[in-house]
């Protein structure tokens, strides 16, 4: 677990250190009870919830160890310490699974977004556009003027350039969307319902899983699993990252 941080009191700073201390010696419930206390109290930090993360991997809590380091992460973007243990966790929930929803984010648009960098994409489809509109604009400046062979590779040119750019702009503005819906984390092992109020059910989802949000109603979500089935879970399943 990460060391001591200042919090908001000394009182918190004391309960943070007694948890590293009961984990220290293995007792992962009183640990897991005392830094969910600080967080019942309003204190929040990556350190926290890096530390509660590790708590419930250790315990084999693996929902709740993956939100907490999620958690973690976001609050701590930069910090290896965070990131290798949520590497981890996630690697638990691949290797437990058992029905093709090993990526966290899968789903084509979620492997696109997470896989390439959104401003290599937007620029190289505006350079791709831009090429497109100079290869439009010199055939239109030059007109009957150019030997029917340059022409014919202008023609061939924007065949390929334009509908590249197009694709490649679309698929821009589909990460960024995808980069930005809302996701949660599976607490526990639970079906999915095909309706809600869980009257159809559906395949069972592995906790640790992130699936990404849809509509709620009432005490219920829709959600998106990894590999692309939708369905709905009672919001009680799902922590929200």
């Amino acid at each position: 677990v990460l060391p001591c941080v200042p919090l908001v009191s000394d009182e918190a700073d004391r309960r943070f250190e007694l948890a590293g201390t009961l984990y220290d010696e293995g007792d992962c419930a009183a640990a897991a009870a005392t830094y969910t206390s600080l967080l019942d109290a309003g204190v929040a930090s990556g350190a926290l919830h890096h530390n509660l993360g590790q708590v419930h991997l250790a315990a084999g809590d693996l929902g709740r160890a993956v939100l907490h380091l999620a958690r973690a992460g976001q609050l701590l973007p930069h910090d290896r310490a965070v990131a290798v243990p949520l590497a981890v966790a996630r690697a638990v929930v691949e290797a437990e699974l058992s029905t093709g929803l090993a990526d966290p984010f899968g789903g084509t648009a979620a492997r696109i977004a997470d896989a390439v960098t959104l401003g290599a994409l937007l620029v190289l489809g505006l350079l791709l556009w831009l090429s497109a509109l100079a290869l439009l604009g010199w055939r239109l400046w030059r007109g009957d003027t150019l030997p029917e062979t340059q022409k014919t590779a202008i023609r061939r040119g924007l065949v390929v350039v334009l509908p590249l750019a197009v694709l490649l702009l679309a698929t821009a503005a589909l990460a960024s969307a995808e980069r930005q819906a809302p996701r949660a984390v599976v607490l526990d092992p639970i079906p999915l319902a095909a309706t809600r109020g869980g009257s159809t059910e559906g395949p069972a989802v592995a906790e640790g899983v992130t699936v990404r949000l849809g509509d709620a109603r009432g005490s219920w979500q829709a959600v998106r699993l990894p590999d692309g089935t939708q369905g709905w879970l009672p919001a009680a399943a799902l922590g929200r990252l």
